[in-house]
């Protein structure tokens, strides 16, 4: 048996998920990249909010990413070194950015 879940029903999950700390606004950005990318294969996945918790992060700024993980960011300004930091991410895993913050894939 399986239930499907609209996106509000999918935030609403990752909200209730109380060993997490989305924001409403990253839970939203998550729940879409997740929906797109299942439009974009045909696949369907399944909603388990420890699994997603354990394979996404969320971020207030690309440089409080940084800050967390020790990278030194490039650049000599503020757009210079968040280039930096998301060229970095983007190398290595996936980066959601919306407004507010940014969601980074676990890597």
């Amino acid at each position: 048996m399986k239930q499907t879940l609209n996106t509000s029903q999918a935030i609403d999950c990752l909200l209730r998920d109380q060993n997490a700390s989305w924001t409403y606004q990253g839970a939203k950005a998550l729940v879409e990249h997740l929906e797109q990318l299942e439009a974009e294969t045909g696949d369907e996945m399944e909603m388990d909010a420890v699994a997603i918790r354990c394979d996404w992060s969320e971020y207030e700024s690309l440089e409080a990413w940084a800050d967390e993980y020790g990278l030194e960011p490039d650049g000599d300004d503020e757009e210079e070194r968040e280039d930096s930091i998301r060229n970095y991410i983007e190398l290595h895993g996936q980066l959601i950015e919306f407004p507010g913050g940014v969601i980074v894939s676990n890597f």
